[in-house]
């Protein structure tokens, strides 16, 4: 069901306050069209918009982001700050570095990011900058937000183990490990438990696995869980599973939890960048110290509310050689009253080992000049009303600090329309095109009337156990160690990754095989109605609902019946009986092929039967 307009709460427009944008947009996580209608004010662009979704299947509207605010007030510029002003305030902003993963998440690259559009606004009259509540900021606040590089700081760089630890082989190693952190950092009495556990994180080309075994104290209130690190052996997590109304441990014992506590109501007191240090350092150099020194203590207090009661939760995010470890943090959950700990974890820690050492990069001021050679500047209101500078870059949203060259943002892959000819319902033909199971030709042209092939069949089944994309791997994708024995299927087949999809589920019937070892799928070739048949109930688990009586009285009907391959009688009875592949003048019709026509209207009909392959 879509959704009605007209009976959308608080949805009114004026006649002509709308302008629909140039194209539609579409993203192929939703498999739907987006058309967006902005507001203009004064000539200029608002941020007073609503989104409509479109469905590429029915061409029904399937969502609608209302983000209209018809209170806001614009207020028309009397003079509006030149572009070549607008450039240089950007650049004298400045930017912030980080190491992060890059677009296709498989390496840690150095980044800088614009200042400008991300942490402050320019305002399109006055040129100042602002926050984004409007605060003006002078330069020197602006540039306090710029990364300094401290290449003294170094990098992470914990020892390895002499032997990585394997959850399976070394269950006494794990103990013995689990008995020393209790030991250290706790005055508790009780033994390990038998239970425990494992994990595995990827950030970029790194892969964590970490080991758990759990410990009971004494007090039946507590379990202790803790966690390591396999390769380095650094500690990773420790949990206090509890229950109780002050079940908690004391971190170093109850006289070191009492110089925690005051540390604590200093910084409850002033929450200084020193005081965070000090609360930060009396927990972490216990919990983490080889990671210790290379934190950002410049963070601020959240309150939580846990189980216990009320808590501060507490993430330092890491450095390396003074710049950020994007998504690589320390974190703790303690008690507000009592400073106990109550939860500790390491969150993907990068190592110097997969990380630059930033001695050769490029200037800030070259970086943001190249970064707005590819962006749009132009003026616009805001959310808030305001007039500001709209730099715009849709496709990059950072600079490679070593190299120099844009990097791509992670932005939802934009479909592009391609020329559809010949088609009988072309909403059905798109919607096979958005799914990657139709794709136009060279000239981005799809000619429906084209007959399918068991390339693009696998595709169709492919998209019926759902895998709706088996064309397109996405970032990071790695090839199954285990391949097809299919000669005629190469990796580089673009039909390879459906073929692999149905093959490794059991899904290709050994009849449609060919060569002496049954080691050929034939792609190219077109597939016939009756081998369809097969695929489509060996996907849909259909033999289970087959009855005699309806192969009977479908038999009555299908006037080349002898033309149909004995084995694949059954098939057929049951696409026919359930409408899924239709009779044409009484006859089935089994060698020959089917159009692109006919394949997406069977496949429309097998999305409403809705037996998918789970």
């Amino acid at each position: 069901m879509g959704y009605d307009l007209e009976e959308q709460e608080n949805f009114e427009l004026q006649p002509g306050e709308l302008q629909v944008s140039e194209s539609p947009e579409h993203y192929i996580s939703d498999i739907s069209h987006r058309y967006e209608y902005s507001q203009t004010v004064h000539g200029y662009e608002t941020d007073n918009h609503i989104s409509v979704g479109v469905s590429a299947r029915t061409g029904h509207v399937s969502g609608l982001n209302n983000n209209y605010d018809p209170d806001l007030e614009f207020e028309e510029p009397e003079k509006v700050l030149d572009e070549e002003r607008a450039e240089e305030l950007f650049i004298e902003a400045g930017g912030t570095m980080a190491y992060r993963t890059d677009a296709d998440n498989e390496e840690f690259i150095l980044t800088y990011s614009p200042i400008v559009g991300r942490e402050v606004k320019v305002d399109g009259k006055t040129g100042d900058y602002l926050t984004e509540d409007g605060e003006v900021l002078d330069l020197d606040e602006v540039q306090d937000k710029r990364t300094e590089i401290d290449l003294d700081m170094g990098a992470p760089s914990p020892d390895k183990l002499d032997e990585p630890i394997d959850r399976r082989e070394d269950r006494d190693r794990i103990e013995d490990k689990v008995k020393e952190v209790v030991d250290s950092l706790f005055e508790v009495e009780g033994e390990l438990s038998n239970s425990g556990g494992s994990s595995t994180r990827s950030r970029g080309n790194v892969t964590f696995e970490h080991v758990r075994h759990d410990y009971d104290v004494d007090d039946p209130r507590i379990e202790l869980s803790v966690g390591f690190e396999t390769e380095y052996g650094y500690l990773y997590e420790i949990r206090v599973n509890s229950r109780g109304d002050d079940p908690l441990v004391a971190l170093g014992g109850e006289e070191y939890t009492k110089e925690i506590s005051k540390a604590l109501a200093e910084l409850e007191e002033d929450e200084s960048e020193e005081n965070f240090e000090q609360v930060g350092r009396m927990y972490l150099e216990k919990l983490a110290p080889e990671f210790v020194d290379y934190l950002d203590y410049d963070i601020s207090l959240e309150s939580d509310q846990e189980d216990f009661g009320d808590a501060y939760r507490l993430r330092f995010p890491m450095k390396a050689y003074g710049i950020p470890l994007s998504y690589s943090s320390l974190e703790l959950i303690i008690c507000q009253d009592s400073g106990k700990l109550s939860r500790f974890n390491a969150r993907t820690p990068i190592t110097g080992d997969y990380i630059e050492k930033p001695e050769d990069v490029v200037s800030e001021k070259d970086a943001l000049e190249r970064y707005l050679e590819e962006t749009k500047i132009e003026p616009n209101y805001d959310n808030n009303g305001d007039f500001v500078f709209e730099y715009d870059n849709k496709e990059y949203n950072r600079v490679n600090a070593v190299t120099g060259e844009l990097v791509e943002g992670y932005t939802g892959e934009v479909y592009e329309f391609p020329e559809i000819t010949a088609a009988q319902d072309e909403h059905l033909i798109e919607w096979m095109s958005v799914l990657g199971i139709f794709m136009p030709d060279e000239d981005q042209v799809i000619d429906a009337k084209e007959m399918v092939s068991r390339g693009e069949a696998a595709r169709v089944i492919s998209a019926l156990t759902d895998t709706p994309y088996p064309t397109t791997p996405g970032p990071g994708y790695q090839e199954e160690e285990e391949e097809m024995t299919f000669t005629d299927v190469t990796k580089d087949h673009p039909d390879y990754h459906a073929i692999k999809e149905i093959y490794d589920l059991e899904l290709i019937p050994e009849s449609m095989l060919a060569g002496e070892d049954s080691d050929e799928y034939r792609p190219e070739q077109n597939i016939t109605r009756e081998e369809l048949a097969q695929m489509i109930v060996k996907t849909m688990n259909m033999d289970v609902i087959t009855r005699k009586d309806d192969e009977m009285e479908v038999a009555l009907e299908i006037k080349d019946r002898d033309e149909i391959d004995d084995k694949l009688w059954n098939d057929v009875a049951l696409v026919v009986g359930l409408d899924i592949l239709p009779l044409e003048d009484s006859k089935f019709r089994p060698k020959e092929s089917l159009t692109k026509n006919e394949m997406a209207q069977v496949f429309d009909r097998l999305i409403d039967l809705g037996r998918f392959v789970q």
